[in-house]
């Protein structure tokens, strides 16, 4: 069965509380390692193994990553849900750093709304930059992981630092033909590599309710 979970371990927690021994500054959640609702094995899959993507279907995905970054960036929230499959699922950290998942275009909208109300204000100084973008075959579906930086430099907001400002993770996307567009019908995205690779190194670098982490 593996490492006995604390209780909280699949929902907030990020410690593994080994029978017998309290909770240590070390430690890591199985909850996080599970990738906030993917397995790690699966989201950080061996490109070795995998089979190579028709080269028109990478094109097609990369141009649909491009489509998320800009209608993310530009804040405009309707060509964002139109990314996703009408079943879509997003997991994505909230502020304080716990799991968030949101389904289907509608959740994902209630999920995201507030969020992208001020972002065409800072259009040109958010900005998500994805590298080393592999793929593989998985069916009739194509899953794509890849690194993600997001730069910030947001002036206009007072608390906001006066210099840029990085935030940086892994994404992954699986990708479903729908109307002879690749959209996403499951993505996971993980700040500060809180569990992709199950090492969990940021959760000893970063404050608890800092964004990327479990606090």
């Amino acid at each position: 069965m593996g490492e006995p979970l604390c209780e909280r371990a699949l929902g907030h927690c990020r410690i593994v509380k080994p029978a017998g021994r309290p909770h240590g500054p070390g430690d890591i959640c199985q909850g996080m390692r599970r990738g906030m609702g993917q397995p790690a094995s699966e989201l950080n899959w061996s490109a070795a193994e995998a089979e190579p993507v028709d080269l028109a279907d990478r094109m097609a995905v990369l141009d649909s990553l491009a489509r998320y970054s800009w209608a993310i960036d530009t804040g405009s929230l309707e060509e964002y849900l139109d990314c996703f499959t009408s079943d879509g699922i997003l997991r994505h950290p909230l502020r304080d750093g716990s799991p968030g998942e949101a389904r289907g275009r509608d959740g994902i909208r209630a999920f995201l709304g507030k969020g992208f109300a001020n972002r065409p204000f800072q259009t040109y100084a958010h900005q998500h930059q994805f590298s080393s973008v592999l793929m593989k075959n998985e069916g009739n579906l194509i899953r794509l992981k890849s690194y993600c930086i997001v730069f910030r430099h947001e002036f206009h907001r007072q608390y906001w630092p006066s210099g840029p400002s990085r935030r940086m993770g892994t994404w992954h996307g699986l990708f479903q033909n729908d109307g002879n567009i690749w959209k996403l019908k499951e993505l996971d995205v993980h700040m500060w590599l809180d569990s992709v690779f199950g090492i969990g190194s940021a959760l000893t670098d970063r404050g608890a309710g800092m964004p990327g982490t479990l606090g």
